[in-house]
C-alpha cells in the first residue's frame, strides 16, 4: 500500500472510519431486491430477463451514479428454487433481447448469455463522488452488484454480516444473527489465524496513489469464519482489486 498520509477528504480528514450498521443498512434495500426475485422466481426454471430493474441498486447508493448514456440490464437464471443474476451494463441505445435469441444456451448458470455490447468492466461505469463514504459504498455496492437475485444454493455474500467488533453470535441466512445458536455466544470461541484486529471499525485511507478499504464481515455458510476484505482503489470509479483474509474460524455452521 505504502505509506498513509493524512489527507484531506470532501467529509473528513483520513483514515476515515464508519460504523458496521450503516454500512449494513446499505445492504437492507438490495436485499428487498432480492426477496422480490426470489418471490416472482422461486418456481421458474431456466433463463429470463430478471423481472426487477438492476439499475434500481443505485437508489440505495446516493454517491454512485452510473456513467451517462449507459444502462444495466440482467438475465435471471432459476431452478428447483436456486439462482443467479448475471448483470451487465451497456450504452442505454443498444437492445437487450430476451435471453432465447441467443439460440442455444446452457441449461445451467455456467455459462451466461452474454449481449455482445456489454461493457468488460461493467463497475468502471459506476463513478463515486469522491468521499469516502462513497468508496466504502463502491466496496458494498460491488458485491450487491455480484450477488443480485441469487437464491438459495447461489447465495454467498448475502450470508455475510459487516462487523466492527468481535462476532459474538454466529450468523445465519442472509446476515441475520440467531442467538438460539449458542456455539461462541460468549464470543471466545474463535481460533485466530492472524492477531485479532486492534480496530474492527470500516475503514478508508487515502494514499498517494490509491485508495484503500478494510472492513471485516462474518459468516457461518459451510463454516463459521471471520473475513477481512482489503479493495484497493486506483480510481474514481468502482472497479477494484479485492483480496480476502480468513482472520478467524468457529465451530459450527450452516449449509443450504
Amino acid at each position: 500500500m505504502g505509506k498513509t498520509r493524512s489527507a484531506k477528504w470532501d467529509d473528513g480528514e483520513g483514515p476515515v472510519h464508519f460504523t458496521a450498521r450503516r454500512c449494513e443498512l446499505l445492504r437492507s434495500g438490495p436485499r428487498r431486491l432480492n426477496d422480490k426475485i426470489e418471490e416472482v422466481c422461486r418456481d421458474q426454471s431456466g433463463w429470463a430477463i430478471c423481472p426487477v430493474d438492476p439499475n434500481r441498486l443505485l437508489e440505495f447508493f446516493p454517491t454512485l451514479h452510473l456513467r451517462s448514456g449507459y444502462v444495466m440490464h440482467a438475465y435471471q437464471y432459476a431452478s428447483g428454487g436456486n439462482g443467479n443474476a448475471f448483470v451487465f451494463v451497456q450504452k442505454a441505445a443498444e437492445e437487450f433481447p430476451a435471453p432465447q435469441a441467443y439460440g442455444d444456451i446452457d441449461s445451467d448458470d455456467s455459462d451466461p448469455p452474454r449481449p455482445p455490447n456489454a461493457a468488460a468492466k461493467p463497475l468502471s461505469t459506476i463513478e463515486l463522488d469522491g468521499t469516502a463514504w462513497s468508496y466504502i459504498s463502491a466496496s458494498i455496492f460491488a458485491r450487491e452488484f455480484a450477488e443480485f437475485g441469487a437464491m438459495w444454493h447461489g447465495i454467498d455474500w448475502g450470508d455475510h454480516k459487516i462487523v466492527d467488533g468481535r462476532p459474538t453470535h454466529v450468523p445465519n441466512s442472509r446476515g441475520k444473527t440467531s442467538r438460539s445458536m449458542t456455539q461462541i455466544q460468549d464470543g471466545n470461541g474463535w481460533t485466530w489465524h492472524v492477531a485479532e484486529p486492534e480496530d474492527w471499525r470500516p475503514t478508508v485511507w487515502l494514499t498517494l496513489n490509491e485508495v484503500k478499504v478494510e472492513f471485516f464481515s462474518y459468516t457461518a455458510q459451510g463454516s463459521c469464519r471471520i473475513e477481512q476484505h482489503a479493495d484497493v482503489f486506483k480510481g474514481r470509479n468502482a472497479e477494484f482489486h479485492s483480496e480476502t483474509t480468513i482472520v478467524a474460524s468457529g465451530p459450527g455452521g450452516f449449509v443450504y
